[in-house]
């Protein structure tokens, strides 16, 4: 507390808020420019909601850098240059940024969690929940911001202005006259974002994160057990008929696996900046007193400087999936390479998906009837077990029916007897009469 610091104490709080406000403040603007510069741009509800979390965090990290700057000159602030209005834009827009920025990780998370468990396709997605998912947070820090300026709650600190009573802690000291945000911390619109920071947030996003792990575990179990091979559903063309907004095609094992990954940096990029919050009120509220300087410091330090952590989580697993796909390349020419993005992760991603889904349709047409005739189905199942057709009808592959490899090596090589493995000659019309037969069974 201003109080309880001395003034070079204070001068380290405003410094050490001034840096990471600047580190942050380049990360997130970085993080934009590779946005713009993919393929993908702002096609898909993913990107638009990063590109929501970096606007956020630009606003309040531009903010935030200047620090004690915009506090009012009348006060004994380090570098106080301002006054009480330039105070006030200055806790509004630190106030929007750090209370949109949480929810825009929310929606990442849920939409995540619509697309691996719920099987919602993009564009499900983006007509019915991405406007809740840009909107909300938005109006709720506007409004907050708004609320807190009229009651004029944004007061100067010994860092940058926030929500706070100036002469500090006039509110609980009778002695002391409130000059402005006498009601700053009893306002019922603060107490209710304050519960949904500290307890919603944390709740919808390990709630997402758990519900996803269990989808994936479930996909890969499905997929040990009947094999990579054409039975594996959940890495093939599937029409959900459960609900009307499912996509046609189920996320495989393997991309849920990423985007778990993916979504767990960024709930990291989340947790680290805002469990120094939950510190504070910890040691607060046990021990009842101010925490330790070196707490606060670490505080001022790691709490503005979110926009890093988003640039982290957005770069290192696309940085690690270049260099497998890529061994030749340097650290440094991956790293290049991804914040270049122009021939980067995208289009390496876009051929991977492309060569995942050619291998789908190739194990799903064994289960249509329409492609049958295609010698393509016998094919995946090579690719996959690398056995031979006459192999496969020897080793009777108990996930694999005994006539329906009869019928499908029919396209290949002929009709091959089940009992003697020797070919026959029969009519192609006779072959469809027992294929059309054994599909009606």
């Amino acid at each position: 507390m201003v109080e309880a610091l001395t003034k070079r104490q204070m001068k380290i709080m405003a410094a050490l808020e001034m840096a990471s406000g600047s580190i942050s403040l380049i990360a997130s603007v970085l993080m934009v420019c590779c946005i713009f510069r993919s393929r993908k741009k702002l096609s898909t509800t993913l990107q638009r909601l990063l590109m929501a979390l970096c606007i956020s965090d630009i606003v309040s990290s531009l903010v935030i850098s200047l620090s004690s700057i915009l506090s009012p000159a009348e006060t004994d602030i380090w570098l106080a240059s301002g006054t009480f209005a330039t105070c006030s834009i200055q806790g509004f827009f630190k106030t929007f940024g750090i209370i949109a920025t949480p929810l825009y990780n929310c929606a990442i998370c849920l939409n995540y969690m619509l697309i691996i468990k719920y099987n919602m396709s993009d564009e499900c997605i983006k007509k019915r929940v991405e406007p809740f998912f840009i909107l909300v947070p938005f109006i709720w820090a506007s409004a907050l911001g708004a609320n807190m300026w009229i009651t004029k709650s944004f007061n100067p600190h010994y860092a940058s202005c926030f929500i706070i009573d100036y002469p500090f802690n006039c509110s609980k000291d009778p002695d002391i006259n409130c000059l402005r945000g006498e009601e700053a911390w009893s306002s019922p619109f603060y107490l209710i974002t304050s519960l949904v920071s500290l307890l919603v947030v944390p709740v919808t996003i390990f709630t997402s994160l758990a519900l996803i792990h269990r989808t994936v575990l479930r996909q890969e179990q499905s997929s040990n057990r009947f094999g990579r091979g054409s039975l594996n559903l959940h890495t093939s063309s599937v029409t959900s008929t459960a609900s009307p907004h499912s996509t046609s095609t189920r996320p495989s094992s393997y991309l849920s696996r990423q985007s778990l990954t993916q979504l767990v940096a960024y709930s990291v990029a989340w947790l680290i900046p805002n469990m120094w919050v939950v510190s504070i009120l910890f040691y607060t509220f046990v021990h009842g007193r101010d925490p330790p300087i070196l707490l606060r410091m670490c505080f001022h330090f790691f709490n503005p400087i979110q926009g890093l952590f988003n640039l982290i989580a957005f770069i290192v697993p696309r940085l690690v999936r270049t260099r497998k796909s890529n061994p030749e390349y340097s650290l440094k020419e991956a790293l290049w390479k991804v914040l270049n993005l122009r021939q980067s992760i995208d289009e390496e991603e876009n051929v991977t998906r492309t060569r995942r889904g050619s291998a789908v349709r190739r194990r799903s047409s064994l289960l249509q009837p329409s492609l049958l005739t295609s010698p393509r189905g016998l094919y995946a199942v090579d690719e996959t077990t690398h056995e031979t057709p006459e192999n496969l009808l020897e080793n009777k592959r108990p996930d694999m029916p005994r006539l329906f490899i009869h019928s499908t090596m029919q396209d290949f090589c002929g009709n091959v007897s089940p009992s003697t493995g020797k070919e026959e000659s029969s009519g192609l019309s006779e072959r469809h009469e027992k294929r059309q037969e054994h599909l009606q069974k």
